[in-house]
């Protein structure tokens, strides 16, 4: 699990700098991700609205057989 420090991440998104912190937030896990959305409701936002949930999902797509198998079948 990824460790951020929650005050430098707020610091980024009071200064209108969600795209680097969307970039961050990029680089986490799915079980660090689902932690990350329940930190604060800022966080939240710019995890739903940077849409990083589905752009994990296609990494996964992308580079894991299984995943790529099931998108496959489920015609994604």
């Amino acid at each position: 699990m990824v460790r951020i420090d929650r005050l430098q991440y707020v610091r980024l998104s009071a200064r209108g700098l969600d795209h680097i912190a969307e970039q961050i937030l990029s680089y986490l896990d799915a079980k660090s991700l689902c932690a990350a959305e329940l930190v604060s409701q800022e966080w939240n936002r710019v995890i739903s609205d940077g849409m990083l949930w589905r752009k994990l999902i296609e990494l996964k797509v992308r580079t894991d057989s299984l995943w790529c198998g099931l998108s496959e079948r489920k015609g994604w």
